[in-house]
């Protein structure tokens, strides 16, 4: 399911903030933002601009410029105000000519407004063969839980396991038959084996190509380690955690059971399984927001968050897709920053 960077939703709280005599506290969908007082009531209609987005200038963003040195197109952040959490930006509709104000219509493209990359060393892509093979596989991008609320709801019974979200890069990697040959892939590209890229070196170092050789399952995880994203779980080498194990004839993730025994046989190591057989109803956002902080094991620095996953596949109508869904924690976001 594509990621609604900008949509429009409804207001379904204001409250005020402590000490603060021009600004309150709305929220929108699961998000929490900053508006200035009076400019909007519950019930309203806004577009919704998520953390992550990369804003154009345009009259109705203007105040997102606080001083000259910042330059359009601005990155929206995780940030506190006046002691208040504050993620994403709500605008009024009312100064935007739509076709559409109906609540869930995305309007991304029509405000020209693209998603944050972080910038990636050339080393750490090397060549580039071309792009994710989505025609293959189902690529490793989830939906924020605050971006999807009702989740709770409609999977109030589904038994869910929590894995922890290592901060590295994302990495595919299966054997495509038609071509008889190990095929390596990033978020978004398929890679060459160029010996310049880190994956290809810890797909050759795992002889992937020999492991997964004539089975239909690809392995998907998070490529952690020395110069990758800080190396916040302070590791001394490179090192692979899967987190899927992805049947490609059914064309759908492996239940956890299924793809413990797969990463048990490979030889492989599975991302670090926090809690398992809950429920999603179980916890309040507040609760799963909550459960999301805490530090990567023998470190001081804050995790990037969790995984949820329905035990087994199981198709979700809010995501349009299997029940899986991430929760970043909050502290790692406002250090990030």
């Amino acid at each position: 399911m594509r990621r609604k960077l900008a949509s429009i939703q409804q207001i379904s709280k204001i409250e005020p903030i402590q000490n603060a005599e021009r600004i309150e506290r709305a929220t929108v969908l699961g998000w929490q933002t900053v508006i200035r007082k009076g400019e909007f009531a519950v019930g309203d209609k806004v577009i919704f601009i998520e953390v992550d987005s990369l804003v154009p200038r345009m009259p109705q963003t203007e105040f997102l410029q606080k001083d000259p040195s910042i330059e359009f197109p601005v990155r929206l952040c995780t940030q506190k105000l006046r002691g208040c959490l504050s993620q994403g930006v709500a605008l009024s509709v009312q100064g935007f000519d739509l076709p559409n104000t109906d609540i869930g219509t995305d309007v991304t493209d029509l405000l020209g407004i693209t998603k944050h990359e972080y910038t990636i060393s050339p080393d750490m892509i090397g060549t580039i063969a071309d792009g994710f093979p989505t025609y293959l596989i189902s690529g490793t991008e989830l939906m924020r839980l605050q971006t999807c609320p009702n989740i709770l709801i409609e999977k109030a019974d589904t038994n869910v396991y929590v894995t922890e979200k290592c901060d590295g890069f994302s990495f595919t990697s299966f054997w495509n038959k038609d071509v008889g040959e190990l095929w390596v892939c990033s978020s978004d590209v398929r890679l060459v084996d160029d010996g310049r890229n880190p994956c290809w070196k810890v797909a050759n170092e795992l002889d992937l190509a020999t492991k997964l050789r004539g089975i239909d399952i690809a392995i998907q995880g998070e490529l952690v380690g020395p110069t990758i994203r800080g190396n916040k779980l302070g590791l001394d080498k490179l090192s692979l955690r899967v987190f899927n194990v992805y049947d490609m004839v059914q064309k759908r993730r492996l239940s956890l059971a299924e793809s413990l025994v797969v990463v048990m046989a490979l030889d492989l190591i599975f991302v670090p399984i926090i809690d398992a057989f809950i429920k999603i109803g179980s916890r309040s956002l507040d609760e799963w927001l909550e459960a999301a902080q805490g530090t990567y094991p023998g470190t001081k620095n804050p995790r990037e968050g969790i995984v949820v996953k329905s035990l087994v596949y199981d198709y979700c109508e809010t995501l349009y897709d299997d029940t899986c869904f991430k929760v970043l924690n909050n502290v790692h976001l406002l250090k990030e920053k």
